[in-house]
């Protein structure tokens, strides 16, 4: 199944993006830089764990 139709990557891709918007003037740097970097990494390890192939022992 392809990621982008999977309503848990819609949803943290939304996520994802009201974090930059909500977190884009926080002047402590390093804070909104982690936070940010979690955030994208939701949809990002969502649409990298639906393209692994399945190994055959998990089938």
């Amino acid at each position: 199944m392809k990621f982008k139709k999977l309503d848990v990557w819609k949803e943290s891709a939304r996520l994802c993006v009201e974090v930059y918007k909500n977190l884009g003037t926080l002047r402590d740097y390093g804070f909104r830089d982690q936070i940010t970097r979690s955030a994208l990494s939701i949809p990002s390890n969502i649409a990298k764990g639906s393209c692994a192939e399945i190994s055959s022992r998990y089938t």
